[in-house]
């Protein structure tokens, strides 16, 4: 199955908030902060969704979105990674020594600068030897600029470097806030799209936000609203994806997925994080 973003959400409303969970075209994820941003984006922009905070109740807890004007805050439970022995597959397959291992989700690996971060060039086939469903590797260090950087990778994932991670902030706020003593920072994530997150450690919750139409989202209302349009055409589906929620009722769905060559009309604008607004038990992935 092709899908031009690395995950989608789907979304029922159960009560006054939703409940949500996150697929790769390979495996269901246990948090994505992008496409939950995604969710958030498309409630309060294009389906008339008024109050804020935006509830997602998932495995991981509640999820929060808060909404100022432009400005999406997402309010995540904090993930303090611990300290651990990495496995030599992926001290092999990143090919730098770090100065620090960490996991909590996904294993956080230190390095003493910036410049190393962006020099790192992962051996994907090494790599891709090890399974760490539905996690993956952070690796991390101070910034130049910014209070810190990095980069994510998912091992055997058709999007082996995500562009923003904002499900990684959830260990990377929580271990920067303790090490430079601070609980507000900026981070900047070295991807070749990348993205600037202002981060907030809380204790047991962290907050990050940015823009639409910065790192997680570059488009613009009206080329979102063809985007509906064409989705809500009759579509090729090329797999199923089956879940049950509770408390839910058939009716139609809307699909929002990452805008590329793929789309039926070529559009110069792409978000990361699709979503399926699906009060039935079946969704359909394209």
């Amino acid at each position: 199955m092709e899908n031009c973003v690395a995950e989608t959400a789907f979304i029922v409303l159960v009560d006054k908030d939703f409940e949500i969970r996150w697929f790769t075209p390979e495996i269901e994820m246990d948090l994505c902060g992008h496409a939950t941003l995604a969710a958030a984006h498309v409630l309060t922009k294009h389906l008339g969704h008024l109050s804020s905070p935006i509830g997602f109740w998932s495995n991981s807890e509640e999820l929060l979105v808060a909404i100022e004007k432009d400005l999406l805050t997402l309010n995540f439970p904090s993930r303090i990674p611990e300290f651990t022995e990495a496995p030599q597959i992926i001290l092999d397959g990143i090919n730098q020594k770090p100065v620090e291992v960490l996991k909590s989700r996904d294993y956080v690996l230190v390095f003493e600068s910036e410049e190393i971060i962006r020099q790192i060039e992962p051996n994907q086939i090494i790599l891709n030897q090890i399974n760490i469903d539905p996690g993956g590797i952070i690796v991390t260090a101070p910034g130049r600029e910014v209070d810190f950087v990095s980069r994510f990778f998912t091992p055997q994932a058709s999007i082996f470097e995500d562009p923003v991670t904002g499900s990684a902030h959830c260990s990377l706020i929580p271990y920067w806030a303790k090490k430079l003593g601070k609980d507000k920072m900026l981070a900047l994530q070295l991807s070749p799209r990348g993205g600037k997150l202002f981060c907030k450690d809380m204790g047991d919750r962290v907050l990050s936000h940015n823009v639409p139409g910065g790192i997680y989202f570059n488009l613009k209302d009206n080329h979102a609203k063809t985007l509906c349009r064409l989705h809500l055409s009759k579509t090729r589906f090329q797999r199923r994806i089956q879940f049950s929620v509770k408390r839910i009722r058939p009716t139609i769905s809307l699909h929002l997925c990452g805008i590329g060559h793929r789309t039926p009309r070529q559009l110069n604008y792409r978000f990361t994080g699709g979503l399926y607004i699906c009060p039935g038990t079946r969704a359909h992935a394209c």
